[in-house]
C-alpha cells in the first residue's frame, strides 16, 4: 500500500503511516509544481526539463519530489479535466514517464498529487451535470450543487473553499471512491509503480 500523504494546499505534511511504509518521517520532500517550474506553457513538453531538476534537488540534499499537478488541467493545475492523462501543456505520456526515470536514477523518491478532492468545471462529470442537471448520472458525484438558471452552466455549487470553478467530489460516493482508485491504478501501470506515495490534496470532511 502506498502511504497517503494527507496536506494543505502548501507544502506541509500531515504524515501517515500506510502498509508499514516509513520513510518519510525523516526524508525532506521538494514540491516541484511542473506548470511553473517547467515554464508551460511556453517550454514546450516542459517534462523534458525533468533530468535537470532531478540533479539540482538531489544535490540540495532532499530525499523526495512531491511532483504536481501534472495532470489535464484547465488553468492553474488543480481545476482538473482529466485525471488520466498528463497536461499537454507539459508533455506527452512518454515524455513524462523519461522525467520520472531521471528523478528515480538521481535517487528520488517520487510522490504524486493527486487532486482528488474537487475537480474543474471542464472535469466529464460536471459536464454532463451542467448539461443534464440533476437527471444527470454524476449528480451525486458533487457535494452542494443546486439548479440555478442564473449560475455559470445552470449549476450553483459552492466549490472547494467557496470556488466555483473547484465543484467538491461527494468523497462518500462509492462510485466516486471507485472513479479515483482506477485512476489511481492507472498511473501505477503507467509508472511501473514507480511512485513511493501520493498526497491527497485539500482534504476536505
Amino acid at each position: 500500500m502506498l502511504p497517503l500523504l494527507y496536506s494543505t494546499v502548501a507544502i506541509g505534511f500531515l504524515q501517515m503511516n500506510r502498509g508499514g511504509a516509513t520513510w518519510f518521517h525523516d526524508t525532506a520532500v521538494y514540491h516541484l509544481f511542473p506548470l511553473g517550474a517547467l515554464d508551460a506553457p511556453e517550454q514546450p513538453r516542459g517534462f523534458r526539463l525533468l533530468p535537470a531538476w532531478a540533479l539540482y534537488i538531489a544535490d540540495s540534499g532532499y530525499g523526495a519530489v512531491l511532483l504536481g499537478p501534472i495532470w489535464h488541467a484547465a488553468t492553474h493545475g488543480y481545476d482538473t479535466i482529466d485525471y488520466r492523462n498528463p497536461d499537454p501543456r507539459l508533455g506527452t505520456w512518454e515524455d513524462l514517464e523519461a522525467g520520472v526515470s531521471a528523478l528515480r536514477e538521481a535517487g528520488l523518491r517520487i510522490v504524486l498529487d493527486t487532486v482528488f478532492n474537487h475537480s474543474g468545471r471542464g472535469f466529464f462529470a460536471f459536464a454532463d451535470v451542467c448539461n443534464r442537471g440533476s437527471s444527470s448520472s454524476y449528480w451525486g458525484w458533487y457535494r452542494d450543487l443546486r439548479q440555478d438558471a442564473s449560475s455559470a452552466g445552470g449549476i450553483a455549487v459552492s466549490g472547494w473553499n467557496g470556488y466555483a470553478e473547484l465543484p467538491q467530489f461527494d468523497l462518500t460516493n462509492p462510485a466516486v471512491r471507485r472513479y479515483h482508485l482506477e485512476t489511481l491504478d492507472l498511473w501505477m501501470s503507467r509508472f511501473g509503480f514507480a511512485a513511493a506515495g501520493v498526497r491527497r490534496s485539500c482534504s476536505s470532511p
